[in-house]
C-alpha cells in the first residue's frame, strides 16, 4: 500500500478469477468451422498467470519491484537519446528503413475509457490501458492517436468539462489497479499510473497535472498512482477522482491542486475516505451536480475517517451523508455507480463481495431513491446461469453499469458478459437471449464470443442524440449497438477500424522473400493474421485467448497460446492458416510452462520442434506424423522426447530459445530464475547438432555482470553466423543487452546509450534481431520506449538510434524479427499494433490503387449504421454526401477534404433518416500540381429499412 507519515502498509488482493477452460470432446475430420467451434471454448485466459509472467520479466531484481513512475522517467531518457540522434550524421548509415503500420486495423486492445464530445456527437475519445488516448471524428469509423508525450499511457477514465464555454477541457486518469499488464497477481508490486492528465485543446494533446502527479519512489506512495474514475461537476466545474486505496479527492481549480496538504503530511486529505483505508471507491455526478460515491470495506488499514458504504453530497463535496442501504453487504470490494438520467433522484449500485455462493460469484445490486431515501435490494434478480453465462467480475476487474437515458428501469450490467433488464432487475430474468446481450456466446451458452462483441466489460455510454445507441469499452476495444433495446439478440458493430491498440507479445513472418503474411500473438485477442498486400481486409484470428509464439512453415503453421498450448494448423489454398484438421501438438507430459511459452521449429528441418517447459527441454522429430484432429488440449505423445542429458537447471526456468540457420542445428536456450527469494543469475546454454542425441554436449555459459534474478527474454542469432548472438534481459534498472561472437564463450555488454541513470532509468529491453546484408549488419532492439538500431557495436559505447519515431514513437516494442531474404523487419508493439520496416524505397504495404473506386456500402440494406469505402490513386480533395432520390442532400460525410492515397472508410449513421432508397456520391478532385488532370465521380444506391 502507499505510505504517509512513515507508515508503510502492504497491500494484498487475491484475484477471484475462477475462469476455467471448458473443453468439448475430440472431433475427428474437422472442418475449419468445426475447429473454431472447439477452440472458442478456450477463450478465457488466466489473468493471474499473465500478470505474474509480465511482472517477473520487468521487476528490478534488486528491489523485486517495478520502478516507481517508470514511464515518465524512461520517456525523459528516450527523449534525450532522440535529441542526441538528431546531431549524429546518419547519412553515414548504410541502411535506412522506412516504417509502415501493419495493423491489424480491425482489432482493438483493452479499453477502460470512452467518451462522446458534448459539442460534436460524431467525435469520440477512447483511452486504452497501454495505448493512450485516441480520437475518432466519424463516430468510431476511423481512429488516430492523440499526442501524449508525458506520463504513462495506461488510461482508465476520460471526463469532459460539461459547462458551456469549458468543453475544450478534458481530464484523463491513469493507473489500472486490477489487471494491469505489468502487475503481479498478488499485487505485491505493481506498474503504477502517472497521475491525472489534462487537455485544454479538446483532447488532442495531453499533459500531467503537477497537482495530480504520482510520486517517484519505488513504492505505492501516492493517491494518484491508481485512479479508477474522474468526473467534472456540470454546476461548479469541480473535478472529483476516485483514488484506489484512499477515496474521493476534489479539485476546485481545474486540477492544479487536489485539496490542501496539512503540516507533516505528504499528500492532501480526501473529501471522503482516508489514506490506506479503502481499496476501492467510485464517484458519479448527475446534471444537477449531486454526487454519489462508494467506499469499499476491503482495506489495508483501519477505516477511521469514513465507514464503508454509499454516500451522497448535494453541496459539491463539502459534506457527505452516509446513505448505505440496510441490505448492503457488510463485506464488499469494488462498487460501480450510475444515475438514471431521466430521473436523477434514482441511482443504481453494482457491488462485488469477493465471495462465491452456489458456484456463482456473489454480487449485489441496489436501486436508490435519493429523494425519499428508500433503497431496494435487487440482488436476487441478477442472472444466475452456469459456465460462460455466469456473472463474473473476476474479482472486480470487469464491472460496468449504465441506465438508458430515457428509461430509469432499463439497466445494463457488465462483467465478463453484458446483461440488460427492461424493468430495473425488479424480477428474475427468464429469457436468456433477451437479457444476455454481449461478452461470451449467449446463443450456444459457451466461451465463444458473442457475435461482433468481446468479453470483459469496462464501460457503457449512450449517444446523446439517440438513447438507443450505446457504446461499450471492453477488453476487445470499442463496440457499438445502434439499438440496445432490440428484442432478443443485440446487433453489435466492431468500431476498432484504425484503433491500433492491440497488445502484441510476439510477431512472425515466413522466411520466403516477398511473402506478405504476418501475424503475432496478442493479449486477449489471440493471434491476428494479416497480409501486407491486403491490409484493408479484415484480420483472421488463428488462435484463442492470449496468443503466444508462432512459426510459418512450408507445410504447416505452428501457433501457441497461453500456458504452452500449441496448435499445428494447415493452410488453405491461398496460404492462410486454417482450423480445419488442427491438432494440439505440445508434449502431453510437459509441465510448468510459462504463460507465453516459447518454442522453435528448426528452419533446416521443419520436422523438428524444440519445446521448453519449466526446467525441461523437449524435442519432436516427426511433426508431420502427428495425426490431424488431435483436439485433446493436453497435447500428444507422438514424436516427443525429453532431452535428459542437458545440464540440470536447478531452480532455473527456460525463458528463451533460438535455433540457427547457418550453420544448421545449433540451439541456444536461456535459464532464468523466476523465484522471489535469493534468485540465481541467468545462464545461456548451447547445444550443437541439437537434432541428434539426448542433449549430450550442451555447453553452459554465464554472462559476466548479469544481475541475479535477471530475466532473459530473448536470444537473437545472426542467420548467417550461428556464433554471433545477442542476449536480451528485460528487467528494469540492470544492464540488459549482451553480445557474443564466439557462441557464448565470451560476452560484451552493448546497452550503450540505452543505459539510464537513477533519475532517468533506461527502458526495459524486450527483444532483438540481427539482419546481415551486403552493406553490413544492422542490429535492432525492441524496448519499452520504442525501437532502436545500430550498425556498429562498440561495447558500452554503442550508440543506438531510434527507428520509426513518427510511426512507432515510444510504443512498447515487445518483439522484433527480421527476414534476411528481402531485409524486411517486423515489429510487435504492446498497445499500438504491428509495424514493418524496409530499406527498399519502393516497398509500400499499402500499394497505390489502380483506379479511383467507390465500393458498395455494407451492410446493405441496413437499419442505422453502414460503412462506405473508397480508394484514391493519389492524394486528392474528396467530398462524400448522401442524397434522396429527388436529389436533395441529406448529409455531408466528407466535405472538400484532402486525403491520402489508399483505401478510406466512412461510417454513415442513419438514425434519424426514414426508411427508403438513397444515393451516396463520391467526388474526387486533383490537387494543384497533380499528375492527374481528371476528376472522378461515382454514385451508388443504399437502402434503409427500419
Amino acid at each position: 500500500m502507499f505510505s504517509d507519515r512513515s507508515v508503510q502498509v502492504t497491500l494484498t488482493i487475491v484475484f477471484a478469477l475462477g475462469l476455467l477452460f471448458y473443453f468439448k470432446p475430440a472431433t475427428p475430420n474437422l472442418t475449419d468451422q468445426a475447429g473454431q467451434a472447439i477452440l472458442k471454448d478456450l477463450e478465457a485466459p488466466s489473468k493471474a498467470d499473465r500478470s505474474n509472467y509480465m511482472f517477473t520479466m520487468m521487476r528490478n531484481p534488486a528491489t523485486m519491484a517495478i520502478p516507481r513512475n517508470i514511464r515518465s522517467r524512461e520517456l525523459r531518457h528516450a527523449a534525450g537519446i532522440a535529441a542526441d540522434a538528431r546531431f549524429l550524421n546518419k547519412t553515414d548509415r548504410n541502411q535506412t528503413f522506412n516504417w509502415f503500420a501493419a495493423g491489424p486495423f480491425d482489432v482493438g486492445g483493452r479499453t477502460r475509457a470512452l467518451a462522446i464530445d458534448r459539442e460534436n456527437s460524431n467525435r469520440l475519445l477512447a483511452g486504452a490501458v497501454s495505448g493512450g488516448v485516441w480520437e475518432s471524428l466519424d463516430r468510431g469509423g476511423t481512429w488516430h492517436p492523440a499526442e501524449m508525450t508525458d506520463g504513462n499511457l495506461s488510461i482508465t477514465y476520460l471526463a469532459q468539462d460539461p459547462r458551456p464555454g469549458n468543453t475544450a477541457t478534458w481530464y484523463a486518469s491513469s493507473g489500472e489497479f486490477l489487471g494491469n499488464s505489468a502487475s503481479d497477481a498478488s499485487r505485491a508490486a505493481t506498474y503504477f499510473g502517472s497521475g491525472i492528465h489534462k487537455s485544454i485543446d479538446g483532447g488532442k494533446s495531453w499533459f500531467v497535472l503537477s497537482g495530480g502527479q504520482a510520486g517517484d519512489e519505488v513504492s505505492f506512495d501516492s493517491p494518484f498512482d491508481f485512479v479508477n474514475r474522474i468526473v467534472v461537476s456540470p454546476v461548479t466545474g469541480s473535478v472529483f477522482i476516485a483514488s484506489n486505496a484512499v477515496g474521493i479527492y476534489r479539485s476546485t481549480n481545474g486540477g492544479e491542486t487536489f485539496g490542501t496538504i496539512a503540516p507533516g503530511q505528504r499528500f492532501p486529505d480526501p473529501v471522503l475516505g482516508g489514506l490506506n483505508e479503502h481499496f476501492w471507491s467510485d464517484i458519479a455526478v448527475n446534471d444537477q451536480g449531486v454526487l454519489l460515491a462508494t467506499l469499499s470495506s476491503t482495506r489495508s488499514a483501519n477505516q477511521a475517517t469514513n465507514t464503508p458504504g454509499v454516500y451522497i453530497s448535494r453541496n459539491d463535496g463539502d459534506t457527505w451523508t452516509n446513505i448505505t442501504p440496510g441490505t448492503f453487504p457488510s463485506t464488499h470490494s469494488r462498487s460501480v455507480l450510475a444515475f438514471a438520467p431521466s430521473n436523477e433522484e434514482v441511482a443504481y449500485v453494482f457491488t462485488a463481495t469477493q465471495r462465491t455462493t452456489n458456484n456463482r460469484e456473489d454480487v449485489r445490486l441496489h436501486k436508490l431513491d435519493l429523494g425519499s431515501g428508500a433503497a431496494t435490494d435487487l440482488s436476487d434478480n441478477i442472472p444466475g446461469l452456469s459456465e460462460a453465462g455466469n456473472i463474473d467480475t473476476q474479482g472486480g476487474y470487469n464491472m460496468a453499469i449504465a441506465v438508458k437515458p430515457d428509461d430509469e428501469d432499463f439497466v445494463l450490467l457488465g462483467a465478463t458478459n453484458t446483461y440488460r433488464s427492461r424493468n430495473g432487475f425488479s424480477s428474475v430474468l427468464v429469457d436468456r437471449l433477451d437479457y444476455w446481450v454481449g461478452g461470451y456466446d449467449a446463443v450456444d451458452d459457451d466461451f465463444g464470443n458473442y457475435a461482433n462483441h468481446h468479453p470483459d466489460q469496462h464501460l457503457f455510454i449512450f449517444d446523446p442524440q439517440d438513447p438507443n445507441r450505446m457504446w461499450n469499452a471492453n477488453d476487445g476495444g470499442v463496440f457499438m449497438t445502434p439499438n440496445i433495446a432490440r428484442t432478443n439478440e443485440v446487433v453489435w458493430f466492431d468500431m476498432n477500424l484504425g484503433y491500433k491498440t492491440t497488445q502484441f507479445y510476439t510477431v512472425a513472418m515466413p522466411e520466403i522473400d516477398g511473402d506478405t503474411r504476418i501475424a503475432g500473438g496478442t493479449q486477449d485477442n489471440g493471434t491476428p493474421f494479416v497480409r501486407l498486400d491486403d491490409l484493408a481486409n479484415t484480420s483472421r484470428n488463428i488462435s484463442v485467448g492470449d496468443g503466444a509464439h508462432l512459426y510459418f512453415g512450408e507445410a504447416f503453421a505452428f501457433v501457441g497460446f497461453q500456458n504452452g498450448a500449441t496448435l499445428r494448423l494447415q493452410y488453405n489454398s491461398d496460404g492462410t492458416p486454417t482450423f480445419a484438421g488442427f491438432s494440439f501438438i505440445q508434449p502431453s507430459q510437459a509441465s510448468n510452462q510459462l504463460f507465453v511459452n516459447p518454442f522453435v521449429v528448426d528452419p533446416n528441418d521443419e520436422e523438428v520442434m524444440y519445446y521448453p517447459a519449466g526446467a525441461s527441454l523437449w524435442r519432436n522429430d516427426a511433426l508431420s506424423s502427428i495425426a490431424s484432429g488431435q483436439t485433446d488440449n493436453g497435447g500428444v505423445l507422438t514424436g516427443w522426447n525429453r532431452l535428459n542429458n542437458i545440464p540440470r537447471l536447478s531452480g532455473l526456468t527456460i525463458s528463451a530459445i533460438a535455433i540457427s540457420r547457418a550453420p544448421a542445428h545449433t540451439l541456444y536456450f536461456a535459464g532464468s530464475d523466476v523465484r522471489d527469494t535469493n534468485p540465481q543469475a541467468p545462464r545461456i546454454y548451447r547445444l550443437d547438432n541439437a537434432n541428434l542425441g539426448d542433449g549430450d554436449g550442451t555447453q553452459t555459459y554465464t554472462i559476466p555482470g548479469a544481475s541475479s534474478g535477471a530475466y532473459i527474454a530473448d536470444i537473437a542469432i545472426n542467420p548467417a553466423d550461428a556464433d554471433e548472438i545477442i542476449v536480451v534481459l528485460s528487467n528494469y534498472e540492470i544492464i540488459g543487452l549482451y553480445h557474443s561472437t564466439d557462441g557464448g564463450e565470451n560476452f560484451t555488454a552493448i546497452e550503450g546509450n540505452l543505459t539510464g541513470n537513477t533519475s532517468e532509468p533506461g527502458p526495459s529491453l524486450r527483444a532483438a534481431t540481427i539482419l546481415p546484408g551486403s552493406d553490413g549488419t544492422t542490429y535492432f532492439v525492441g524496448t519499452s520506449t520504442g525501437l532502436y538500431s545500430t550498425e556498429t557495436l562498440n561495447g558500452s559505447n554503442t550508440i543506438w538510434s531510434p527507428e520509426g519515431t513518427e510511426e512507432l514513437g515510444n510504443a512498447v516494442v515487445w518483439d522484433v524479427t527480421s527476414r534476411q531474404s528481402d531485409a524486411l523487419v517486423a515489429v510487435g508493439t504492446h498497445g499500438r499494433g504491428m509495424y514493418v520496416g524496409s530499406q527498399d524505397p519502393s516497398f509500400n504495404p499499402r500499394p497505390v490503387p489502380e483506379s479511383f473506386t467507390l465500393f458498395p456500402n455494407y451492410p446493405n440494406p441496413f437499419a442505422s449504421i453502414t460503412r462506405i469505402g473508397y480508394t484514391l490513386t493519389e492524394r486528392s480533395r474528396v467530398s462524400l454526401a448522401v442524397f434522396d432520390l429527388s436529389g436533395k442532400k441529406i448529409t455531408d460525410l466528407v466535405t472538400n477534404q484532402e486525403e491520402e492515397t489508399g483505401r478510406h472508410e466512412v461510417v454513415f449513421n442513419a438514425g434519424s433518416v426514414a426508411s427508403g432508397v438513397y444515393l451516396f456520391q463520391l467526388l474526387v478532385h486533383p490537387l494543384e500540381g497533380s499528375t492527374s488532370a481528371a476528376s472522378f465521380s461515382k454514385t451508388r444506391k443504399m437502402m434503409i429499412i427500419k
